[in-house]
């Protein structure tokens, strides 16, 4: 019997599919090592040792690493990157942008009117805010080494 059996096209798929959505909870894990670091509004407690968390960033890319000889081994192919970093910061970056402009009073009316004496105030703040926005927008746009 000379025939190969293999998996057919449906399970490969599926099998890519979810080594896909373990490489993203592993991403979560690295996220949550990390926060601290990372985010103005941390969700997480800083409950672990730098040990520890070493510990686990080499776990997680073990991890990985049989995930991709996992698939290797059935003939799976990994897809290769398909969106541009730049557009999807640009794209995040305008999203940003949009909901920095609904922190102006005038988006607040649903909530209540605010205080006169506040809303000069606050318009500058936000303004300060979309001044960092556009620069950081400017930035992604202007910068086109190293990529």
């Amino acid at each position: 019997m000379d025939e190969q059996i293999d998996l057919n096209e449906h399970h490969r798929r599926r099998l890519l599919v979810s080594c896909q959505y373990i490489d993203r909870l592993l991403s979560s894990i690295e996220n949550a090592i990390a926060e601290n670091a990372l985010t103005a509004f941390p969700r997480y407690i800083k409950d672990m040792s730098p040990q520890e968390r070493d510990e686990i960033h080499e776990q997680v890319a073990k991890l990985r690493t049989q995930l991709l000889e996992f698939l290797r081994r059935w003939g799976i192919a990994t897809p290769q990157a398909a969106i541009s970093a730049r557009h999807s910061i640009q794209t995040s970056l305008g999203y940003i942008d949009i909901a920095v402009e609904e922190l102006k009073p005038r988006y607040l009316r649903g909530y209540g009117a605010v205080p006169a004496p506040l809303v000069t105030d606050l318009e500058a703040s936000v303004e300060g805010l979309q001044g960092a926005v556009k620069t950081t927008i400017s930035m992604v746009k202007e910068a086109r080494g190293g990529g």
